[in-house]
Parts: structure tokens; sequence; C-alpha cells
């Protein structure tokens, strides 16, 4: 929360629009995608949050192809949950018992 604290300063000493919510999705995203490098599970949560976010936030900027383009993100971020799930399903499926 320190480095979303941080960042947002940074931010409003750059008039930013909306220092919170960029500093907060920048910093989620910045874990997530470390989460999702080490394929944990939980980082499919942490990116459909994120464009959850997103697409409201761009919205309110005027910015509605960039909005559009987050929205798909989101569906690609619960397909790819969908697809961790099933993966991991598998693979329980796959091990003997010990």
């Amino acid at each position: 929360m320190v480095n979303v604290i941080g960042l947002r300063s940074l931010l409003m000493a750059m008039n930013g629009t909306a220092p919170f919510w960029d500093a907060l999705t920048t910093f989620t995203s910045a874990i997530a995608q470390l989460l999702l490098m080490q394929r944990y599970l939980e980082s499919w949560y942490l990116w459909i949050g994120v464009d959850t976010i997103y697409v409201p936030l761009y919205a309110s900027r005027g910015l509605y192809l960039t909005s559009f383009l987050y929205a798909i993100f989101w569906l690609l971020a619960i397909g790819g949950l969908q697809n961790f799930k099933r993966l991991y399903s598998e693979q329980k499926q796959r091990q003997p018992e010990a």
C-alpha cells in the first residue's frame, strides 16, 4: 500500500486526473504480472480486478477505444482464469497418489 501512496503522490505532482486509481492499477498490474510469470492462479483474479477498474476509468476520460480494448482484456482474463483452472485440474488428475 505504501508503494501505491508513493506513486499516487508522484502522479498528483504531475497533475494526473485520477492519481489514486492510476497508482492502484499500475501497482496491481505489476504484481499480477509477477504472479503470472510464476504461474499462480491468483494472478488472473488480479487482472480481472484491474481491468474492471480500467474500463470505466478510461471511459470517464473519453478514451472509449482504450476502454473497449480493456473490456476485451477483461474477457481474456476471464478466459485465462478458466484455462488455468482446467489445466490445474488436469494436472491433479494425472498425479499419482503418494
